[in-house]
């Protein structure tokens, strides 16, 4: 399965990629860190290797950040085996992706929906 209900597409620049999937694992990262998602959330979202794996041929996305999104695969099994370290783990990969945001040449990404329609 790959998406449930109807799905919408989201284009995004390839000079805003870097910066946008940065973004996006550190506000999910942040949200799992913070209760506001469950760790498995890592399993489902970026850790999928439809979602990582296109990246790893193109020049624009770090290895680091693609090691991250395959990290967030194991975030459930360390907060079971680990909870009292799973935070500082958590921040971690946080700071990796700040780490590889700051490097990005312009961080500031853009985005559009490929329809007008978004009902």
């Amino acid at each position: 399965m790959l998406l449930e209900g109807s799905t919408k597409e989201l284009r995004i620049g390839e000079n805003s990629l870097d910066a946008f999937l940065a973004c996006l694992g550190i506000g999910t990262l942040f949200a799992i860190k913070e209760g506001a998602l469950p760790a498995e959330a890592g399993i489902w979202s970026l850790a999928v290797p439809r979602v990582w794996k296109p990246l790893e041929s193109n020049l624009m996305v770090s290895r680091e950040m693609i090691e991250v999104f395959r990290t967030f695969d194991e975030l459930s099994a360390l907060q079971q085996l680990s909870p009292n370290e799973f935070p500082d783990e958590v921040s971690k990969l946080i700071d990796t992706l700040l780490t590889e945001l700051r490097k990005v040449q312009n961080p500031i990404w853009q985005i559009e929906w490929s329809s007008e329609e978004l009902e």
